[in-house]
């Protein structure tokens, strides 16, 4: 079984880093610092600002248009990057629900 539900509540955006980089990218400032490569991608360098303070800083890849790597949290302990990248065609199947799973509705949702 399985249920269906938004990847887009604020819970799934505290739990997913990318996710979060797109949400600051649209209410906070966010100002291009730099370039640098990261694992063998060219990215772009951004801070976040929150008033006058860096809260996140990540590198977008220019051939992605996607963070490779972000650096986050109070003392810049939090980082997520993307390593060992395999390009190439992904198999749609690997996105689709098996025909014997059944949809249940989460309890108490309407």
């Amino acid at each position: 079984m399985y249920v269906e539900m938004s990847s887009s509540g604020m819970s799934s955006i505290r739990n997913d880093v990318f996710q979060s980089v797109e949400k600051q990218k649209k209410l906070y400032k966010t100002i291009f610092k730099d370039s640098e490569n990261v694992n063998g991608y060219t990215c772009k360098k951004y801070e976040v600002l929150i008033d006058t303070n860096v809260v996140t800083t990540f590198r977008q890849s220019v051939k992605f248009n996607f963070p490779l790597k972000v650096v986050t949290g109070k003392n810049k302990e939090m980082i997520a990057e993307l390593k060992n990248i395999s390009e190439g065609e992904i198999n749609d199947a690997y996105f689709s629900i098996p025909e014997e799973y059944k949809k249940v509705d989460m309890p108490g949702a309407k």
